[in-house]
């Protein structure tokens, strides 16, 4: 029995869904060979054709369709898709405006116009296949021809813009970024590529923003969230980027870069245990990163337990082996503890692969002794030639500068310390303005603090801090490694915790309140116990703590307070010719500023000692060095504890000294470091004449 228009129709869509494409072509065959311009028909045979790539056969059945039920949407949706795939933009855009014009709307239109704008799947695809090639100058070249075609694509500029950004041109690329926001403002991920480049220009604030713009259209983007992350702790925003860090682990809880971000933060923040659980989670899942057990190593290293700082450093080698802080750092915890041989073959191992990393070649110099000919000396010598940043320049010029010392060339030697400070103190942008402010504040606000602080009653604590203070380069260092000889006292080196919760108490009137004062107390404490090792007296060595003993004397009523000072020509020379790894004392970087600075620091003390001298003991470090036992026991007696003749050989201390003066305290005591500056009064123009002596 001969079937129906409508039968056949039907027997073919059946067909046509099961696949069976032969069929369903004789059947709408039939059906046009009996109505040529069927509607339907034509446009099945079309979408037939497409569907077995025949994109060119399809067009003609398509047009038809259109032509005979222009009211049917889906034909002209699947004309305009055939006009794409046959790669007839011109001539499919044609075709949309007509159909816009007649009302066509929904999603399946947007969808073709966003394809009218960007280019195919297959053109994309060869687009990223040259990005990842490297092929960036052909890339931009089709990227421009391409654009003629699709002058709409926010596609198109955001390869542009990506490609910008690999090649370092950074405003073409926010430019191009921003040209594909403007096409389309939807599209999360080129908000994503706009901040990734901010950030990596330090635009961070920028970065923010648009990682911020990302997330409102994307709100589980994972790596959004991290780099966000990434961008607030540079800032210096670190408890915001711990929330970024956070969300992004409740997407990703295995994510261990985020995790390993995590402890950074925390370290910061001076929650160094908590840090080390974090490294710990990130080790956890990956047992082999060695970036979470170097940083494990430098978390280690700020809690005073050197042996687990090596050994995270040296796990972080055996998974990375050109792992260059690793080196480093294990070179400095090395150096820390004495044993130089091993820290200097630590740092020659990285300067084996890693010549002109810096900062290893200015620590080795310091523990070396050099000759006029020596290879490590020549080497020095013509990287600070080819060094392009003020950083290495620095660090370069600094080694050069103990290099020229040690073959007593002093007029060189004194040029060299002068240009690395120079680039130091420009690096740190310091102002003795800052420090003049500071100490203002502190003794005009002195009087709010003591009148709070004496309606506080506080029980004693079992333990009791050893409070190590002066100017830096004071002999600080020896006095605690000769206190930490003790067998009741532990060594707990420069802790910055005055400073960290106590500093507001001092500077900002509101903050002064007994609760805040308590807290900074409970604070305090809670840091310091983890440092006792069973022992109840602690040293806190941090030199500039004399800007808190209004604070100390007020809130620590069972502490021991030790004074330390020297020389002032020495203090200052020595200050000038050392680098700190702490930025806190940019004053050290100019002659004029730390003599300024001295002034400053004896000033204060005498401010201090007229109300708190009887609780301050005040020890000449010449004299220490020169009436070695007499000034220790009467040291010893201040403390309250019992004679050890220990205390007579710091140098047999075996903890960390983490300061400048490690090599110093490693010797017996000695005279004469106070007269080490006089080889360079004649370059000096009389800059210490006129300081002051306590």
């Amino acid at each position: 029995m001969e079937l129906t228009i409508k039968q056949a129709l039907k027997k073919g869509i059946e067909a046509h869904r099961a696949g069976k494409a032969k069929e369903a072509d004789q059947y709408y065959t039939a059906i046009l060979k009996a109505q040529p311009k069927h509607p339907d028909a034509n446009h099945n045979m079309g979408v037939l054709a497409v569907g077995l790539s025949k994109t060119e056969v399809a067009l003609p059945f398509l047009k038809t369709a259109v032509e005979a039920n222009p009211s049917n949407a889906q034909f002209w949706l699947s004309y305009i898709d055939a006009l794409i795939k046959s790669e007839q933009i011109a001539t499919a855009r044609v075709v949309f405006d007509q159909v816009r014009s007649r009302g066509a709307k929904g999603n399946a239109f947007d969808q073709i116009e966003a394809r009218l704008n960007n280019p195919t799947n297959q053109q994309f695809e060869r687009l990223i296949n040259l990005h990842n090639k490297g092929k960036f100058k052909q890339l931009m070249k089709e990227c421009e021809i391409a654009l003629k075609d699709y002058p709409k694509s926010y596609v198109l500029y955001n390869i542009i813009g990506l490609t910008h950004a690999v090649l370092g041109s950074l405003d073409a690329s926010i430019k191009n970024y921003k040209k594909a926001i403007n096409l389309n403002p939807y599209h999360a991920e080129t908000y994503y590529n706009l901040a990734v480049v901010l950030q990596e220009h330090n635009m961070l604030s920028k970065a923010i923003e648009a990682y911020g713009n990302a997330l409102n259209l994307k709100p589980n983007y994972l790596q959004a969230h991290y780099n966000k992350g990434k961008a607030l702790k540079d800032l210096g925003e670190t408890e915001k980027a711990i929330s970024s860090y956070q969300r992004a682990l409740e997407i990703n809880p295995d994510y261990t870069e985020a995790l390993n971000n995590m402890g950074n933060a925390f370290k910061d923040l001076g929650e160094t245990e908590k840090a080390i659980e974090f490294y710990e989670k990130a080790l956890d899942i990956d047992p082999n990163y060695a970036q979470a057990y170097y940083n494990m190593g430098n978390a280690f290293k700020n809690l005073g337990l050197p042996e687990k700082a090596i050994s995270s450093y040296q796990k972080a080698l055996l998974f990375k082996p050109d792992h260059a802080d690793a080196y480093n750092n294990m070179g400095n915890v090395l150096k820390d503890l004495g044993r130089v041989d091993d820290a200097i073959s630590a740092y020659k191992n990285l300067i084996t692969f890693q010549p002109d990393y810096s900062n290893a070649h200015r620590s080795l110099s310091k523990l070396q002794k050099y000759s006029p000919r020596n290879a490590h000396f020549e080497q020095v010598k013509k990287l600070y030639k080819e060094s392009l940043s003020d950083e290495a320049k620095c660090n370069f010029a600094y080694a050069l500068a103990k290099m020229y010392e040690d073959v007593g060339k002093i007029k060189l030697a004194f040029e060299h310390f002068s240009t690395a400070n120079t680039l130091r103190k420009r690096s740190l942008k310091y102002s003795i303005y800052k420090d003049q402010e500071l100490f203002k504040k502190i003794k005009q606000l002195r009087p709010n603090l003591e009148k709070t602080s004496s309606q506080i009653q506080t029980r004693s604590s079992k333990f009791i801090p050893i409070f190590i203070l002066g100017m830096p380069r004071s002999g600080t260092t020896l006095v605690e490694q000769i206190i930490s000889s003790h067998s009741k006292v532990t060594g707990a080196g420069e802790l910055p915790y005055i400073s960290k919760y106590g500093h507001s108490l001092v500077t900002i009137p509101n903050d002064m309140t007994k609760n805040n004062i308590l807290d900074f107390r409970d604070k305090y404490f809670s840091k310091l116990v983890r440092r006792a090792d069973n022992k109840r007296l602690i040293t806190d060595k941090m030199p500039q703590n004399f800007l808190y003993l209004h604070l100390i004397c007020s809130v620590f009523s069972e502490a021991k307070i030790i004074h330390v000072y020297r020389d002032p020509r020495a203090t200052c020379w020595s200050n000038f010719t050392h680098y700190f790894t702490n930025d806190n004392l940019g004053f050290s970087y100019d002659l004029q500023d730390v003599v300024l600075y001295y002034q400053m620091y004896f000033d204060l003390m005498q401010f201090w000692l007229n109300d708190y001298g009887d609780r301050i003991y005040s020890l000449d470090y010449d004299n220490l060095t020169k009436n070695q036992e007499q000034e220790t026991r009467r040291l010893v007696k201040y403390l309250g504890i019992t004679w050890e003749n220990k205390c007579l050989s710091p140098e047999k201390n075996e903890r960390s000294v983490m300061t400048a003066s490690q090599q110093q305290v490693r010797k017996k005591v000695y005279t004469g470091s106070s007269e080490a500056w006089r080889k360079y009064e004649p370059y000096l123009d009389g800059v210490f004449d006129g300081l002051p002596s306590f």
